[in-house]
């Protein structure tokens, strides 16, 4: 188990952004260690001694970086950087005209030469952070958007061929402040049955507690991928918990389910512990995510075996979640189906459970969702509204299936007020 705590409440704009990038340096530096053939693979083939090249590029790139963090190195360790930068540019010009190199990264031909300019914006970060005139007295999070652009935009030029995932990228563009952090605490006796905890600082007493459920088609993801929405709930004061569970193929149905309700289970129990309000946990969750939350919410048998009932969850907010649905092929394995299979067993599906009896849902969904089609949204309201029971839908007309998650991220809340709807529908209840 591990304490974070960064219950930081001011904070210069550029102090936070040196320290976002320091950080994009040294990990980008380790990645040339970590997949040196793939760095080779792209110096030009007249450069000497490439093997050399991406040893000494990478180290430089984390000495840079840290170089950064401390006051009478930053100076040298701008303008080093800055070199290195126009350096290693023929490599970033070479792997544009041979996308081939890079191909096992999948990344679009057209991408690798519109980061060419971009490598130009890591430049001018560099000098915005550790060059320009002394930090302003900004408070966080008051933040310019140009310095937003920014990091946004380095970090793509620094990181798109560096290896990263994509929630690392992600995850760098965010705050790391305004809340404590506690990871690996365990609700069952398995690995993967583990979460983390994210407490606002400033958590007002018997504070509403968010479990969120992440998705992945019930067979990819972690915890650890989303501390970008477990900042955003924290940003509304309310308590985060991000648990693991279990997927396919160690399990299938109902297991990850099964994960969920004992998840839930440990935070009725710890609630007060943690500054909550165990009357008041909502669940929250995005695509298989969002399955297993409805499920718990409507299917009343999973949180009775852990001995709660439905009213252990205050409200429900599904995002882009399958409902009423058949899996894909790719996913019929985990609902214990053959891939020619097409009866479908009922007890996966939420809808099938409605009976107006269960928590308040919030069901948000893009109408340009191609992954999970936004009839499953529609028909589970309709039942709900059928049978009594409370339902509000929100439809994003130009937002597909990621988007929608996306949305939460600090630096791209612009593409959907889903945290907006969210924090208001659990304000609500």
């Amino acid at each position: 188990m591990v304490n974070e705590h960064t219950c930081m409440y001011r904070w210069s704009w550029k102090a936070f952004f040196r320290w976002l990038l320091a950080v994009l340096f040294v990990v980008a530096g380790i990645k040339h260690f970590q997949n040196p053939d793939f760095y080779r693979r792209i110096v030009p083939p007249s450069f000497p001694l490439p093997a050399v090249l991406v040893a000494v590029s990478g180290f430089f790139e984390i000495v840079g970086g840290l170089g950064l963090l401390v006051p009478r190195l930053r100076r040298i360790a701008a303008w080093g950087l800055i070199a290195l930068l126009v350096a290693v540019f023929p490599a970033n010009i070479y792997m544009a005209l041979h996308p081939e190199v890079s191909a096992d990264l999948h990344i679009a031909t057209w991408l690798l030469w519109v980061r060419l300019p971009l490598q130009f914006a890591a430049i001018a970060w560099v000098w915005l952070v550790a060059l320009k005139r002394p930090d302003s007295a900004v408070g966080w999070p008051g933040t310019n958007r140009s310095g937003v652009v920014a990091s946004v935009v380095a970090a793509i030029a620094l990181l798109s061929a560096g290896g990263c995932s994509r929630f690392d990228l992600l995850n760098t563009t965010v705050p790391f402040t305004g809340y404590g952090r506690t990871n690996d605490l365990s609700y069952g006796d398995l690995p993967r049955q583990k979460l983390d905890v994210y407490v606002p600082c400033d958590v007002e007493p018997n504070a509403r507690v968010v479990v969120f459920f992440y998705g992945g088609d019930w067979q990819t993801g972690g915890k650890a991928d989303y501390r970008f929405v477990a900042q955003a709930i924290t940003s509304r004061g309310f308590i985060a918990v991000m648990p693991d569970y279990r997927l396919y193929p160690e399990v299938t149905f109902p297991d990850f389910v099964e994960d969920g309700a004992l998840a839930v289970r440990w935070v009725h129990d710890n609630a007060a512990r943690l500054g909550g309000d165990p009357s008041r946990i909502y669940l929250m969750g995005h695509s298989a995510g969002a399955h297993i939350a409805a499920l718990l919410a409507l299917d009343e048998s999973y949180l009775r075996r852990v001995g709660l009932d439905q009213r252990a969850i205050r409200a429900v907010a599904a995002l882009s979640g399958p409902y009423d649905f058949v899996p894909t092929v790719d996913d019929k394995a985990a609902f214990n189906m053959g891939r020619a299979d097409t009866v479908v067993d009922p007890r996966i599906e939420p809808i099938h459970f409605v009976d107006g009896k269960g928590a308040p849902m919030l069901l948000i969904h893009g109408l340009k969702d191609e992954t999970v089609k936004p009839e499953n949204a529609v028909k589970l309201a309709k039942r709900i509204e059928e049978r009594g029971g409370e339902v509000t839908s929100v439809y994003y007309p130009s937002r597909a299936h990621v988007g929608v998650v996306l949305s939460l991220a600090w630096p791209f809340r612009w593409l959907a007020p889903t945290l907006d709807d969210v924090t208001a529908f659990f304000r609500a209840h």
